[in-house]
């Protein structure tokens, strides 16, 4: 997406068509789209009841509803062209006037589609994006040349391909597309596809990957239709594909293809949005620090919850023996201290906190290497940070010594998390501790690390 576009035409609420007014969509990068309308598709207004006047005549009075401006609803409409347009989730942003041509309102939603008109439950079955520095993977895919077709755990078919631009004179663009998929609406497909996506290139290369364009298919054989919403970024804020760019990148185009693009999306169902807050994480503009500690040891747990739910620490059987035996031990003490234990003793059979850490640190060692230093003093560090927010222990301002903790607690399950990300992708440990042995940001880890925790990275 490159400039704000308008589409002027006539406007209706999908539940009903009996009144429309003219107006004009308006989209733009970084913003909710926007119908105004010269007349108001919602009235605020609502009879509150009836009165009769001494010559017999009925009056009825309305009250201020504001229930109906902010309800969530589809809005229809049609541009000059013909062309079918769709609002989804639109509420009242701006009522009244009247302006130049009298009254008039503004509604805000969460997407617009051009092309079809649909309702928010929808079912596609393609959607296809372009992303931020993609096109530095124009060449690994041969100028003109289509992708191989891989096919994904779900039937979809995923394809990385130029596609030609409706414009003649401007350069094919690559996009990332799942077509002949289960039939899915938006919020599916953004859970599924466009978020995975932007997530899988933006920790693979270490910079923001957010999209530029989506759009959707109906079936397949029928047109694409444009996705337009706040989460698209303007065209020009790309990083470009020159060699200079891409050598602050942790993977290479030539790194990256459509089996990993497809090993990852056959893995969003059981990641969930585990990954994107790591990639946000990484490049949000501002985060404080207790923040990032208090996300990334949470994403830890639940990434090892994800990777191995088989982890235990006793049989299921024995646990039930012990939550039995320490029950009965302290039943004579209060008539509610046996249903404490065993509530306290609910989750006995599963692995500590410092448990899971091990096991992470053991999976990404190949991968991430040196990211944990000496690791049984990581874990009781990260631990200790974890525990602190978790468990509110923490009164007061935090220090210099904390400050310099809480640094390497977040940085280093940054680059631990982002290692087991990678490995879920099908990258080869091998390749990804070659390139964070040459990538900036990880060096500082390890050798800013020997300042912040000496005790964990000075003799590792």
């Amino acid at each position: 997406m490159t400039v704000e576009r308008k589409f002027a035409g006539e406007f209706w609420l999908a539940e009903s068509d009996g009144s429309r007014q003219d107006g004009e969509l308006c989209v733009a990068p970084m913003s909710a789209p926007l119908v105004r309308t010269k007349g108001m598709l919602r009235s605020p207004w609502r009879p509150a009841g009836e009165s009769r006047s001494a010559g017999g005549r009925t009056f009825t009075s309305y009250e201020f509803a504001e229930e109906r401006l902010i309800t969530p609803t589809v809005i229809l409409g049609m541009d000059n062209a013909g062309t079918a347009l769709t609002l989804l989730d639109a509420m009242t942003a701006r009522h009244g006037g009247p302006d130049a041509t009298g009254m008039m309102q503004h509604h805000r939603g969460i997407r617009a589609i051009v092309g079809s008109h649909i309702d928010k439950d929808h079912r596609f079955t393609g959607v296809r994006v372009r992303l931020q520095n993609l096109e530095a993977w124009r060449h690994p895919l041969g100028a003109g040349r289509r992708a191989p077709e891989l096919e994904l755990a779900d039937g979809g078919i995923l394809t990385m391909t130029e596609v030609a631009e409706p414009d003649a004179a401007a350069s094919p663009h690559v996009w990332i597309s799942v077509h002949s998929a289960s039939p899915a609406s938006l919020r599916v497909l953004d859970r599924k596809v466009l978020r995975p996506l932007t997530t899988l290139f933006s920790l693979a290369i270490d910079t923001p990957c957010r999209p530029l364009a989506v759009q959707v298919q109906e079936s397949p054989g029928l047109p694409w239709c444009d996705v337009y919403s706040a989460a698209l970024c303007a065209d020009g804020s790309q990083a470009g594909p020159d060699a200079w760019d891409q050598a602050g990148w942790l993977l290479q185009p030539g790194d990256l293809g459509a089996p990993n693009v497809g090993a990852w999306l056959n893995r969003a169902g059981l990641l969930g949005p585990l990954p994107s807050v790591v990639a946000d994480l990484a490049h949000a503009p501002v985060v404080s620090l207790e923040t990032q500690v208090l996300q990334l040891t949470t994403v830890a747990e639940g990434l090892h919850r994800r990777l191995y739910p088989d982890d235990k620490r006793m049989e299921e059987p024995v646990a039930l023996n012990v939550r039995d035996a320490a029950a009965a031990a302290v039943a004579a003490l209060h008539p509610k201290a046996a249903d404490v234990v065993r509530g306290l003793l609910s989750h006995v059979e599963e692995p500590g906190y410092s448990g899971r850490l091990a096991r992470l640190a053991s999976a990404a060692a190949e991968a991430v290497p040196g990211v944990t230093g000496r690791t049984s003093t990581w874990k009781a560090v990260v631990c200790e940070a974890r525990n602190e927010f978790a468990h509110r222990l923490r009164r007061g301002p935090i220090d210099d010594a904390d400050v310099d903790r809480f640094l390497a607690v977040a940085a280093s399950l940054r680059w631990l998390l982002t290692g087991l990300l990678l490995r879920e992708a099908g990258f080869e440990a091998s390749l990804v501790s070659a390139r964070l042995a040459e990538h900036e940001p990880y060096l500082r880890l390890l050798a800013s690390g020997r300042e912040w925790q000496p005790r964990i990275y000075r003799s590792a």
